[in-house]
């Protein structure tokens, strides 16, 4: 009871800073750096500014970082590596829900992650060629240091 309270209030902490974080990006990105003297001409320059963009017939998003519109290309390589370096929930995370059966660490050392289970995940998981022969190096060299 109490490490799941304590995972519960954890993962809720994660999140938050991760919101926080994402704030202080993003008021950092959008505010502009001029003493309040100075501000005003940056303010009728935002305003010019946003009265072109609006009258332009072809207005587009693709301009703001936060706000970028991808081809499909683009748009499945960010999903992989999204994939990639924040994928939470591994094999060796008791959180997954992803296993068809539960992995057993291998017999080399006592808690090996990159057991044979986890590889099945991964080469399951990962549709991709190239993904999966990086994946394939990263297993080779653990095993290779173990």
């Amino acid at each position: 009871m109490f490490s799941y309270s304590f995972t519960k209030i954890h993962n809720d902490t994660d999140r938050h800073w991760c919101y926080l974080r994402f704030r202080l990006i993003h008021a950092y990105y959008h505010l502009h750096s001029l003493p309040p003297p100075f501000s005003v001409f940056y303010n009728v320059y935002a305003i010019v500014k946003l009265v072109f963009r609006r009258c332009k017939p072809d207005a587009s998003i693709g301009t703001n970082a936060f706000c970028m519109k991808l081809n499909k290309s683009e748009n499945e390589k960010l999903q992989r590596w999204e994939t990639i370096h924040s994928y939470e929930e591994t094999p060796w995370n008791p959180k997954t829900e992803l296993h068809e059966e539960p992995t057993v660490p291998s017999t080399g050392s006592k808690t090996n992650p990159f057991d044979t289970g986890g590889r099945k995940l991964f080469s399951k998981h990962f549709k991709s060629k190239i993904l999966r022969n990086q994946i394939a190096s990263l297993y080779a060299i653990h095993d290779d240091e173990v």
